[in-house]
């Protein structure tokens, strides 16, 4: 018993020791208040989520701190009067330990959160480049001089080259290339059609443009095979022509729209594609 009280008896008998930590516990509070007011005034006015919620947790551990701060002053007080407060000691830490870890986690918060929708973000280019396949091939059977070259002589450029990054970004292009190549043979009797046959599915807006656009691009490569190209009167565009972008995406998006009306049948491939195409 007299081993368990030593340490809160030395605060009252060593007044050197009771200053310093008088001296050290007021120090220590007035910086978690401040911190604790800095975060939630902060938080107010992040517009990032992760960031709102992050400094709010951060807050809430200097909150909780004040326990251990609290118990840490009033063993020195009660020293001055012959008393301990041991029987806080516990309650002391488990404010101490907890307001210690949810300021880490608070701190975390928008790394963690970020960490996240980076690899989000590169599943999700992952899954579009291999999504955009069957629109790829269904230009690439036709008209194979879409694939662009690439220098692999570079090892630095060669990884480069085999990022996905890289890799969607290049499908895009040489899509939109193929687009190009068939865009002199889109008659305005297909888009017709295919915009009658789609309202009445129930279709409207970019999920109606991309479905026509499909048609259109099944089309333009058939008649591209038989070289009959409409008159320069009932030539027309792509139903997704301006389509509304803001972010990198959007255009893959759009791409992927598109992808999603075409049959479900294997394009027959001429050349066949790199492993890093």
């Amino acid at each position: 018993m007299r081993a368990e009280l030593a340490p809160y008896r030395y605060y009252a008998h060593d007044n050197m020791y009771a200053a310093y930590l008088t001296l050290y516990v007021t120090a220590y509070t007035i910086g978690e208040v401040l911190l604790a007011r800095g975060c939630w005034r902060l938080a107010q006015r992040s517009k990032r989520t992760s960031v709102r919620v992050g400094l709010r947790v951060v807050a809430l551990g200097a909150i909780v701190t004040f326990g251990y701060s609290g118990v840490r002053t009033g063993n020195v007080i009660a020293g001055a009067f012959g008393m301990s407060l041991a029987g806080w000691e516990n309650f002391a830490w488990t404010c101490g330990d907890v307001g210690a870890m949810l300021t880490l986690i608070g701190w975390l918060v928008p790394t963690i959160t970020d960490q996240a929708k980076n690899v989000q973000y590169r599943l999700r280019q992952y899954l579009s480049y291999y999504r955009l396949r069957r629109l790829w091939l269904a230009f690439y059977s036709e008209a194979p001089e879409i694939r662009l070259p690439v220098d692999q002589g570079d090892p630095a450029r060669s990884r480069r080259f085999r990022s996905i990054g890289f890799k969607l970004y290049r499908r895009a292009v040489e899509i939109r290339d193929g687009r190009f190549v068939i865009r002199q043979y889109l008659e305005a009797g297909v888009r017709e059609s295919s915009e009658a046959h789609h309202r009445v599915r129930g279709l409207s807006g970019e999920e109606l443009n991309a479905a026509v656009s499909a048609d259109q691009i099944l089309a333009g490569i058939a008649a591209r095979k038989t070289g009959e190209r409409p008159h320069p009167n009932r030539l027309t565009d792509f139903a997704d022509t301006d389509p509304e972008t803001s972010q990198p995406m959007d255009d893959i998006d759009a791409l992927l729209a598109v992808a999603r009306h075409l049959p479900r049948q294997r394009a027959r491939t001429l050349h066949p594609e790199r492993a890093f195409a």
